[in-house]
């Protein structure tokens, strides 16, 4: 199966939810399914690295909320486009990009 993963960003002063992503990401992978991960990257902050077998699609954070908006569609449709996930799952609901 191919499973698309969006989450805000991997930085892990964020709290669980990267690590929970990265997770997930990684136990599908290990189970052999085709996985991706879209994410904000925060230039000049760690974030955690992809485990194997999983592509990553950074987005360049913005300060701004609407344009972040703006390049979280278009990475996304750039992703679904490219990866054409079966599933996509989504880690941040509640957050404005998603």
């Amino acid at each position: 199966m191919r499973v698309l993963l969006t989450v805000p960003d991997l930085d892990p002063a964020s709290g669980g939810l990267p690590a929970a992503a990265i997770g997930l990401a990684g136990a599908l992978a290990q189970a052999g399914h085709d996985v991706a991960l879209i994410y904000s990257s925060h230039a000049g902050r760690t974030a955690l690295p992809l485990p194997a077998g999983v592509a990553g699609y950074a987005v360049a954070r913005h300060a701004n909320p609407w344009a972040l908006g703006r390049r979280w569609r278009a990475a996304m449709i750039d992703a679904i486009l490219a990866f054409r996930p079966q599933v996509i799952h989504d880690h941040g609901l509640w957050r404005p990009e998603n």
